[in-house]
């Protein structure tokens, strides 16, 4: 029975269906070779690609006490990570990686008039996939590149992450630097306010000496008004009220009291003074502290501001192309092709 042949009327059976393939059996066979033979020349002619990826968590809080050390630098470990995934999300150091870096380049094609555009055709590639943890807390994150056999991937990658991680590292450092200049800037103005405050005390103090001084010789008062009473003898009642009423209105004695012999020794003792830090308030702890921020030098090595838990290593097969998955298909698509050119040859 031809399909030529065939109408709704009669009918057809399955039995007839593969009679006629059966038939015409070489043109099927042939289709399907053409279509595997056509598959395989796409999988050799096609460029493998294989994927590899690194995975990186948060670094832990001691990680980081270089960067925050007595509260200067008040960062946390969420802090650090989040602008290391930022960082690798946006490809902020790529092209600084990739200028220090071209030999892990060699195996793409890098047009040298626009090294941007073919860079950006490379990392659109690249993926960034955060693992999040019941609270809502990104623990770790992976990171992964697909990329052409000619290209050692692997290598590239582990060596971006590690990039990454010294640029962010001096990022930190940079910043923390800059607030400690800062806060030691500003504690240099306080010395200074302090200081120009102290003068204008000094000042005032020296005007008042003097001034006491020359009362002092007015009256002949050369000793301290109270000990030239005890000196002359006075009894002990004049003397006990005299000390009652001094503790009472002790802040209202004249200073020329003091005689002009005591007050010309002060004066001459402010005079000769040669450093007035001691006795400025609140210098020497102001002082303290800036010693204390000069000596903040954190070590790079102990800073992390992610850990890399697991590098990315040479992988065993490729993603793309699915050799089984291409094989399949075009054995699927020669028979439909065979099918086609039957029903074609039965109703020409």
């Amino acid at each position: 029975m031809d399909i030529k042949n065939y109408s709704y009327e009669n009918g057809i059976s399955i039995k007839d269906i593969f009679i006629v393939l059966f038939r015409e059996k070489i043109t099927i066979f042939i289709t399907t070779i053409v279509s595997l033979v056509l598959a395989i020349s796409y999988l050799f002619i096609k460029t493998p690609i294989y994927k590899t990826e690194v995975i990186i968590s948060k670094p832990y809080n001691s990680q980081i006490m270089e960067l925050d050390a007595e509260g200067v630098f008040k960062i946390t470990a969420e802090d650090v990570f989040s602008s290391f995934k930022e960082a690798l999300k946006i490809n902020k150091y790529f092209y600084k990686f990739y200028g220090n870096n071209r030999k892990l380049f060699s195996g793409y094609s890098i047009d040298n008039e626009n090294v941007e555009a073919s860079l950006s055709n490379i990392i659109t590639e690249w993926n960034l996939n955060n693992f999040i943890d019941t609270k809502k807390e990104v623990k770790s994150t992976s990171f992964s590149i697909e990329y052409p056999s000619y290209v050692q991937g692997y290598i590239l990658l582990n060596n971006y992450i590690k990039f990454v991680i010294e640029k962010e590292k001096t990022l930190f450092i940079d910043e923390l630097d800059k607030i400690r200049n800062a806060k030691i800037k500003k504690l240099n103005h306080k010395i200074s306010a302090n200081k120009k405050a102290y003068e204008v005390i000094k000042k005032a103090q020296m005007e008042k000496i003097n001034e006491a001084i020359f009362i002092a010789r007015a009256i002949g008062l050369k000793k301290s008004y109270k000990l030239q009473e005890e000196g002359e003898g006075i009894n002990s009642n004049i003397k006990s009220a005299t000390v009652i009423k001094a503790e009472i209105s002790n802040q209202q004695t004249p200073l020329y009291y003091r005689g002009y012999e005591a007050l010309e020794a002060e004066k001459q003792t402010l005079v000769n003074r040669s450093k007035d830090d001691l006795f400025i308030p609140g210098i020497i702890d102001l002082e303290k502290q800036i010693y204390y921020l000069k000596q903040l030098n954190p070590e790079k090595d102990k800073i992390a501001v992610a850990n890399l838990v697991h590098k990315a290593f040479k992988p065993g097969e490729k993603i793309k192309p699915r050799g089984g998955i291409v094989l399949l298909v075009s054995v699927f698509v020669g028979f439909i092709l065979g099918m086609i050119i039957i029903y074609l040859k039965s109703v020409i």
